[in-house]
């Protein structure tokens, strides 16, 4: 006789309403830990073979497996009433600690077990959230895996299922990568609608991925964007899902839709919340939007917050790369005049962290905004794109004194902080990182010259060592520069971020705009600029750049001296260069070259090119669009027209008709458009996969799924019928595209060339049925556009590259892999590099 309690689920013929209201899971067998310290192998290998293996088995209570290191491990009954199951609690005496290390963790792996009967064959829903990686088996098959870095979130996932009559066997996998650990799981049963709506709220502290609603400051009645998660639950494709915002006391009416939602597919639903009114602070408004798609109508009325003048409060802003709603928190002073401008503290969040605006008070001078940063990025790619948008939007609500914003984050968020303040110094008044294990690399550290930078650390911190924030206290020592270090004897990891002294430090700051001399050192093309200076071309795109430029009087008028390693062309941007930079004539040193600028055009800005032993200075011809004037001491030496290069590219496609060969031109690599592969998804983009192709289909899914969770974002997957679909796409594509796809043999992308069983680039050779590539090149039928190309001759290789993260640890523009990926993680890389700077394999 079983001992495990089954959940029942009846073919209801009762209303809709109530047949869509999801059901917990709460009886569960629970075994575990087994071993895990964050990679993928040890998640992917099998722990239950002593009992049948994870597709077939049926745990009863008290079975055991045997764990190396820990000896027995047994299956546990656990009735949780809400479905939400925290391995941290349950598996404490087996750790042997009641709250394990936020990172340290050797046993992060548990299974949990259930029994869904139903008394029919029906489709079902399950909802499910995890903390962190999560895999589902149903009935032996293997129905949803995610890898992303997360909260437990309930109904974070849905996924569309097919229960069998009788008892359906349901199995989950989680594995802790830091912080909780647990599962949640819930069902809808039967499914009598075409759309599931989410808008239940879990999380007190937003963003949960489901809904969000943001809240109303009292007295404004500024239009902010909210959104529900919608699912479709149908076995087609919905041509459109639409929101409309009733109108009613409180708000305007509004709508909005979306198109073309797949079945089983989840996305996000935007919607405008327009107040009609300032709203005071005791007054309880409601939302009313009726959610529909073809043949199908769904109303929910739902509370809005409003905050007093002197909270914190939830608002949002719309992203430019995929129009989604994105998460932020403000603290605006309680006497705000529109009349006068503000300083603004940006305060970015830990990782797992909420919107940590909440753990500041309102201050009577200063604005803050809180970010959300896209998760759990580190404020890299899409998530730095999210801090500007986040302050962009900031901007245009309030008024803001371009010459007083600061920066400040606590852990990863003060990571951020290092990493913002280094790319982007002429931005920032002042920069307070805190409890930051990410000061490297310390070279990036000479950019905070003209930046005061206050840190703290506590002496007893448990999750990022106090040495890491000891070492960069030393290298900006040697370096010379003015800081703070503020080292908290006793103190862990947290004990808050609102220090009165903080805020006193940045008020005592301004924004330097003109320094007489930069230091800028950077390892990303991307981040070019530092005040006055920007690095416009760059020798090798593969290797860091540095510039020190120093500005003084002589007799013959200013002069300006570089000091360059790998820079090959310069940006003097006037407007903002100091007064001396912007008289003539203009002696300009640049690694030992001279040139004397001795007459330039109307435009702000001047341009220089190193061609030892010249200096080329770009000024205004007639009758040509450009050309370089190169002087030695004042005298022309020879005037030339410098016109535009380009890069053979190749591309070459066997399609129904026959192969199709491509032979174009791109520009080189500019620090606009140089890669790497994360690049892809900082501007707008659409992923489109071929369904000849059960591999691509899985894969692109997959990235869709990741996108959604770990970016909180929204992903328009296109589905293609073949290769000539695909090759039409690419050329009329007008943003970034990423394309999932079996290649075919001889199939060629630049020096990228697929053969029968491999892969070839350049001169390098990878055999193997399994071998895949991702690549990003520019799309020569939209040169100012990515193509970001995921792909193999094989379905295998293209579900191994469903597992390979976008962000490896290291930037690159292409990378090889194999099955070996799945035993040894990154050491199962093939190849991994960065193209030259004209698009070719080094």
């Amino acid at each position: 006789m079983r001992t495990l309690l089954t959940a029942m689920v009846v073919g209801l013929v009762a209303a809709s309403s109530v047949a869509q209201n999801p059901k917990p899971l709460t009886d569960w067998l629970v075994c575990g830990p087994f071993p895990f310290e964050r990679g993928l192998q040890q998640f992917l290998t099998d722990h239950l073979t002593e009992h049948g293996g994870e597709a077939n088995i049926r745990p009863k209570e008290g079975s055991t497996h045997t764990v190396k290191g820990l000896g027995k491990v047994t299956w546990q009954r656990h009735l949780e009433p809400d479905g939400v199951l925290d391995f941290v609690s349950l598996m404490a005496k087996q750790i042997g600690e009641e709250r394990p290390k936020f990172w340290q963790l050797r046993y992060g792996l548990a299974y949990a077990y259930t029994e869904i009967v139903s008394d029919r064959p029906q489709r079902a829903l399950l909802l499910l959230g995890s903390e962190d990686w999560l895999a589902v088996w149903l009935n032996g098959e293997l129905v949803h895996e995610s890898f992303v870095y997360r909260h437990c979130v309930p109904d974070k996932d849905a996924v569309l299922v097919n229960l069998r009559k009788g008892a359906n066997r349901l199995l989950v996998k989680v594995a802790r990568i830091a912080g909780g650990w647990g599962v949640s799981a819930k069902i809808v049963a039967p499914v009598e609608r075409k759309i599931f709506v989410k808008t239940d709220r879990y999380n007190p502290c937003p963003p949960d991925g489901n809904v969000f609603l943001p809240e109303i400051r009292e007295g404004e009645t500024t239009p902010v964007w909210g959104y529900v998660t919608v699912v479709n639950t149908s076995q087609q494709t919905l041509p459109f899902v639409s929101v409309q915002v009733r109108e009613n006391e409180w708000f305007a009416e509004t709508s909005e839709r979306i198109g073309n939602l797949s079945s089983g597919e989840s996305s996000q639903l935007p919607f405008l919340i327009a107040p009609k009114r300032p709203f005071k602070s005791d007054e309880k408004p409601r939302l009313h939007l009726v959610v529909r798609t073809a043949g199908e109508q769904q109303e929910f009325d739902l509370p809005v917050t409003v905050r007093r003048k002197d909270e914190p409060f939830f608002a949002t802003h719309r992203s430019s790369i995929d129009g989604s709603v994105q998460p932020m928190a403000l603290l605006v002073p309680p006497n705000y005049n529109p009349q006068r401008s503000y300083p603004l503290v940006v305060a970015l969040h830990g990782s797992k962290g909420c919107l940590i605006g909440h753990a500041f008070s309102v201050k009577p001078d200063f604005i803050i905004v809180a970010p959300h940063g896209r998760g759990q990025t580190g404020y890299r790619d899409f998530g730095e794109v999210d801090i500007f948008e986040a302050m962009e939007e900031v901007k245009r609500r309030y008024r803001i004194d371009e010459d007083r914003i600061y920066l400040t984050g606590h852990s990863m968020g003060g990571g951020g902080t290092f990493r913002l303040a280094t790319r982007y110094p002429h931005l920032w008044a002042a920069v307070a990182p805190m409890a930051s294990g990410s000061a490297r690399p310390f070279d990036w550290l000479k950019n905070l010259l003209h930046i005061p930078t206050l840190f703290y650390h506590g002496s007893e911190d448990e999750v990022v060592p106090v040495q890491m924030a000891r070492q960069a206290a030393d290298y900006i020592r040697q370096l010379g520069y003015k800081f703070r270090y503020e080292e908290v004897e006793g103190k862990p990891h947290w004990w808050g971020v609102d220090f009165p002294e903080m805020f006193a430090f940045f008020a005592q700051h301004r924004l330097v705009k003109s320094p007489d001399r930069i230091v800028f050192w950077t390892s990303d093309p991307r981040a070019n600029r530092a005040y006055w200076i920007e690095i416009a071309d760059f020798v090798d795109y593969t290797r860091p750049a540095s510039i020190e430029v120093g500005t003084r009087d002589g007799r013959r008028g200013a002069r300006l001296v570089l000091t360059t390693e790998n820079v090959s062309e310069v940006v003097l941007h006037l407007n903002e260069a100091p007064e001396g930079l912007k008289q003539l004539p203009l002696v300009v040193e640049w690694n030992g070259c001279k040139a004397i600028v001795a007459k330039r055009g109307n435009k702000s800005a001047l341009r220089l090119k190193l061609q030892t032993p010249f200096v080329g200075v770009e000024v205004e011809g007639e009758n040509c669009r450009r050309y370089w004037q190169w002087q030695r001491d004042g005298e022309p030496l020879y005037v030339s027209e410098e016109g535009e290069k380009h890069v053979a590219l190749v591309f070459e496609l066997p399609l129904t008709k026959g192969r199709t060969k491509f032979e174009g031109t791109v520009a080189p690599k500019t620090p606009k458009l140089c890669g790497p592969a994360t690049d892809a998804l900082s501007s707008p983009f659409i992923v489109a996969y071929d369904s000849e192709s059960e591999g691509a289909k899985l894969a692109a899914k997959r990235f869709q799924h990741w996108w959604q969770n770990y970016a909180l974002g929204v992903c328009r997957l296109v589905e293609c019928r073949n290769a000539d679909e695909l090759w039409q796409l690419v050329k009329t594509s007008n943003g970034n595209l990423a394309v999932f796809q079996r290649a075919t043999a001889w199939a060629r992308f630049g020096d990228i060339v697929f053969e029968r069983e491999g892969v070839r680039i350049c001169k390098q050779r990878f055999e193997g049925k399994s071998v895949a590539v991702r690549a990003l090149l520019p799309n020569p039928f939209s040169p100012q556009n990515y193509l970001l190309l995921n792909a193999s001759t094989s379905d295998e290789g293209l579900r191994l590259l469903s597992y390979i993260p976008m962000d490896i640890g290291r930037p690159y523009d292409y990378l090889v892999v194999d099955e070996r990926f799945l035993k040894e993680g990154i050491k199962g890389v093939l190849a991994v590099g960065q193209w030259t700077k004209n698009w070719k394999a080094q």
